[in-house]
Order: C-alpha cells, then structure tokens, then sequence
C-alpha cells in the first residue's frame, strides 16, 4: 500500500513538472485587452464678444473676472472651443456698419488664460475692422497661442484644417461662414474668412478625414433668435456629416438651438445646431439669449464616445454654472498658459 502511494506522487510530480515546462516553452499568444482607447475631452460653447457691454464689464472688473465662472470647465477639458465674435485690432478703424465690433488685442492672452485652445473666427464680425483688422486679430490670437480656424492670412490658409492631438487622438477642425463675402473671393491673397458652400465644405471635411480620427466643423449660419434650423442648414449638415465629419458645432442666432445625435456608417456623429452666446451683452429681459451652455464631448480614435450639456446662465455678460457644478471643479488645475 505504501509503495502504491509513492509511486502515485511521484507520477503526479512529474505531470507537474511537464506543465510547468510546456509553459515555458510554449510561445506566448497575444492577450485582449479590454480597457477601451484613449478619450480626449472637448468642451464648446457659443459666441463670445468683448466689446460693447462687455467692455464695459471688463473695464469695470477686468476680463478675468469675465470668464471666472467657466474657467474651471474650460481647463478640465483637453480642449476648450469657442467663437470669437469680434475682431481683436487696434490700429485698424470700424468699418462703417453698425453693429461693428472691435476688442483690445491685449485680451488675446486673457482668453488664454481662461482655458479657452481654439477659436473660430469665421464669422460675420471677423472683418468688422476690415482685413487689416482680421490681420492684426489673427496675429494676436497666434502670439497668444490659441489655435484659430475657418479665417487666414490667406483664404488658403482660412480653408485648411487646425489639427490638435492628445494622447494619440488627432482632431481635424474646420469653420466656415455663410455670410463671408463672394468679393473675398478675388483678394485671396489678403486675410480671409472661409465661406459656406456645400461643395467646398465637403470637399475640407473629406480631406480633413484623411489626417485625422475626428473631425469638427464650426459653422456660422442660420437666422439670429431664431431656435428652429433652417431646411438650408439641415441640408448643409446632412452633406457634412456625409462626407464625414463627426461633430458640427452651429452659431449665429444668439439662441441655443437642438442638438442632433446620429448613427452613420458605423459611426456616431453629433450637430449642435446653435450653442447660443456665451459671453454677450443681451439685455436681461432677453431670456432666451442670457440662457447659455457648454457642450462636453469624449472623443477616441473611432468618433464621438458620449456628449452632456452643462447649463449656464448669463448675468452681466458674465456665464455661470450652478454651484454644484464649480464645487466639483474647484479643484481643477489650470493649464499651462504663454506667459
């Protein structure tokens, strides 16, 4: 009996012994991971002005105190987007229209320095200074190191795309407006704003998908206070998202609009059809346009992953969250400025 037990060990010792060699040597097969790719976070909101009533407010309190309520959200984000509803010059006259708007240059930094990373200026008051004054704005923005789209030196450099990257995801953005001048056209050598024609546009957009994982269109459009898209810009949109843009992010009513998520080709896309002012000078008895958001986004390598609004308000040209909300961001470290 106790040699029968011995002779049992030692056979279970030795299939041991060859599993742990048939591990060793047998080759290692590659394992599936299921963490997820990287995310990279964008928030966007709506027009910003700094002249008028928003001078005055900046005269008054300085223009940090302007942004102090967003501030927190726009460095929690890799990249915080908005448009510039002004010309930053200072040598350049108003042209003769009214309203004609023109900011301080020197507030260039003071956007930087709120968090804000791109900006669009393809608007219909990127050439309220004329083209001089676009000149001295994009040379302003550049010193501050914020990424300008949908305007240029050039209408060349107005139509090509700002890439940004983090943490391996490269983001195509584009703009364009529907109330740039046709006569642009023919001073294509002078600074420029990108115009809105369904050719072009998605001709930008396909060449945009070759370099990069997501693409985002700014566009400028549709008809001031008005909440409902036009049949014009639905068409727009639709032709966009066809030619494959991921998100489309819509100005100009002064009002937000619907936001639109979509299934196509196997990818989710989003349009946010107007994101309303975000820091202006309306009237308080204006409700519709002092009602304000920011629209968080998680991108990865394939496409749009998940979107939230955050609500704001605006009050003395200034935007504001609910307390809940800067309570859980009073945490979030600035990003590294230009000094």
């Amino acid at each position: 009996m106790l040699a029968l037990l011995a002779r049992s060990r030692h056979v279970f010792l030795l299939l041991v012994a060859l599993q742990v060699l048939a591990s060793r040597s047998a080759p290692l097969r590659p394992v599936k991971c299921s963490t997820p790719g990287a995310s990279v976070s964008i928030v966007a909101g709506g027009d910003v002005l700094l002249d008028r009533g928003v001078r005055t407010q900046i005269q008054k309190h300085g223009a940090r105190a302007l942004f102090s309520g967003i501030a927190p959200i726009l460095h929690s984000a890799d990249f915080a987007f908005a448009n510039l509803e002004c010309p930053l010059a200072r040598r350049a006259p108003k042209i003769a229209r009214a309203p004609a708007f023109k900011a301080n240059p020197n507030l260039a930094p003071e956007l930087k320095k709120a968090g804000f990373d791109v900006l669009s200026q393809a608007n219909n008051h990127a050439l309220d200074c004329g083209q001089a004054g676009l000149g001295e704005s994009l040379d302003a923005l550049a010193q501050a190191r914020l990424q300008v789209l949908g305007a240029g030196r050039t209408q060349s450099q107005a139509l090509q795309p700002v890439v940004t990257r983090a943490r391996g995801v490269r983001i195509a953005w584009l703009g364009a407006s529907q109330f740039a001048s046709p006569l642009l056209a023919s001073q294509a050598a002078r600074p420029s704003v990108a115009p809105l024609s369904e050719g072009s546009l998605c001709a930008r957009v396909r060449a945009a998908r070759r370099v990069a994982d997501v693409v985002v269109v700014s566009v400028h459009w549709g008809i001031e206070y008005q909440v409902a898209p036009t049949p014009e810009q639905r068409h727009w949109a639709q032709a966009a998202l066809a030619a494959g843009a991921d998100i489309i992010l819509g100005h100009h009513s002064h009002v937000l609009g619907p936001i639109e998520q979509v299934q196509l080709n196997g990818r989710r896309r989003l349009v946010a059809y107007s994101l309303g002012n975000l820091v202006f000078d309306s009237p308080l008895w204006n409700k519709p346009t002092n009602r304000s958001e920011l629209l968080s986004i998680q991108v990865g390598r394939e496409g749009l992953r998940s979107w939230k609004m955050i609500p704001l308000h605006i009050t003395n040209c200034c935007p504001r969250p609910d307390g809940v909300t800067l309570k859980r961001l009073r945490h979030v470290q600035p990003k590294r400025v230009a000094q």
